[in-house]
C-alpha cells in the first residue's frame, strides 16, 4: 500500500499503483514511456492496415486476369466473363442463328451469362 501525505496528513491511499507511476506534487504521474508504447501499438496497426490494403490491390489486379466461361444449350452458346464480372466474349453456334430461334438464343445467352457468373463467384 502507498500513502500520499502532505506533511503528516494522509491525502490518499493506493493499494497498488501502476508500475510506471511516480509521485509529483502529491499527484500520481504516469511515465511517458507508457505513452510511447501505445504509439508503437498504433504504428503496428497502421503497418498491418497498409499490408492488408496492398494484398487487396493485388487480389483485385488478379481478378482482371481471371477468365471464366459459362455455357448453355449443350455448348451452343458460351459467355466469357472477367473475374470482375465484365463480359468479354459471346460465342454462338451458327446453327442457332435462325430468325425463328431468336427467342431461344436470347434465353441461352442469359443462361450462359448466369452460368459464367456463378463459376466466377465460386472461383473468387
Amino acid at each position: 500500500m502507498v500513502v500520499l501525505e502532505d506533511g503528516n496528513n494522509p491525502l490518499c491511499q493506493l493499494v497498488s499503483p501502476p508500475d510506471n507511476a511516480y509521485v509529483r506534487d502529491n499527484y500520481w504521474m504516469i511515465s511517458k514511456e507508457s505513452d510511447m508504447a501505445g504509439l508503437g501499438d498504433m504504428m503496428g496497426m497502421m503497418k498491418q492496415a497498409k499490408e492488408m490494403q496492398a494484398k487487396m490491390e493485388e487480389m483485385q489486379g488478379s481478378l482482371d486476369e481471371l477468365d471464366v466461361v459459362g455455357t448453355a444449350g449443350a455448348g451452343m452458346v458460351s459467355v466469357t466473363l472477367s473475374g470482375k464480372g465484365e463480359m468479354r466474349k459471346v460465342a454462338i453456334d451458327p446453327s442457332m442463328l435462325k430468325a425463328e430461334e431468336a427467342e431461344i438464343l436470347e434465353d441461352l445467352i442469359v443462361a450462359a451469362h448466369n452460368d459464367a457468373k456463378t463459376k466466377m463467384e465460386a472461383a473468387v
